[in-house]
């Protein structure tokens, strides 16, 4: 089944044609960005005007049995990202301006997709922040501000049923400009990489725990003290009181240091393999 929509501007610019605007996709110019096997994600330009496209050339029926295996539902193509998208969008958190996307195929593995978004300029992942906060700290009330930020957004997605399946720090951007400005009270904070994230009538333990675990493992390199995560948890969950918390979400947040503990792990042994 064939789909495209456009914004105004590309629409004036780009093919009318799914396939044709998909054809261009594949073999526009750009920054690459990230490429794994048929999936490419560049920078390029249109018209004078900066975008960020994310090609999906299908996907092989290998990572479809390798997700199976580990219980995991397989992502097909860019139209997750874009429905996801939309909807953090309709909830007023912030993300990637929505440019075009477009569909071609049927099934899962004659199928391809890209997604076009508007570029956000010079940023900075909280990553990289976090890392340069640690020779250059900033002040307690904007520390605090940025943790409360980031709780609020994270529990609106998940308020919405919505798992990103892959919280990490990096996964969130600042734009430069507005971090020049010191004014971390109202600093807008962008949800990236939405292409895994699902949602759910009710989300689970389980899933809130991976999310959870993989944004505390994010932390770990970096001067985050016990104080910063109670802080944290009581904005995420609204509760004042962190006796209440940790009673009533002990389980769920066991299993969260579990899972940060258990990526550690595993990036210890990737990084050893490497080394050998």
């Amino acid at each position: 089944m064939n789909s495209l929509w456009l914004n105004k501007t590309l629409a004036q610019t780009l093919p009318a044609q799914a396939k044709e605007v998909l054809d261009k996709a594949a073999s526009m110019e750009g920054e690459t960005v990230r490429q794994v096997n048929i999936r490419h994600t560049y920078r390029t330009t249109i018209e004078g005007k900066s975008y960020f496209v994310k090609y999906h050339g299908g996907i092989s029926l290998n990572d479809i049995i390798g997700d199976l295996l580990r219980l995991r539902k397989p992502v097909i193509g860019a139209h997750n990202e874009y429905l996801r998208t939309q909807q953090l969008s309709a909830l007023g958190l912030h993300v990637p301006t929505l440019a075009g996307f477009a569909k071609q195929g049927y099934g899962l593995i004659n199928h391809r997709s890209c997604l076009i978004t508007e570029d956000l300029g010079d940023t900075i992942t909280l990553n990289e922040l976090s890392r340069e906060w640690q020779t250059n700290p900033p002040s307690v009330k904007n520390k605090r501000l940025l943790i409360n930020n980031l709780a609020l957004v994270i529990r609106t997605i998940h308020q919405a049923g919505i798992v990103h399946r892959d919280l990490y720090l990096s996964h969130f951007r600042i734009s430069k400009q507005e971090l020049d400005k010191k004014d971390f009270a109202n600093l807008p904070l962008y949800v990236m990489d939405l292409h895994r994230a699902l949602q759910w009538p009710q989300i689970s333990a389980r899933w809130l725990s991976k999310d959870l675990g993989a944004l505390y493992f994010s932390t770990l390199p970096y001067n985050f003290s016990q104080r910063d995560i109670f802080r944290f948890l009581k904005t995420y969950y609204a509760e004042p009181s962190l006796r209440i918390i940790l009673s009533s979400h002990q389980d769920l947040l066991k299993k969260a240091d579990s899972k940060a503990q258990a990526i550690h792990q595993r990036q210890q042994r990737k990084l050893s393999e490497a080394s050998k």
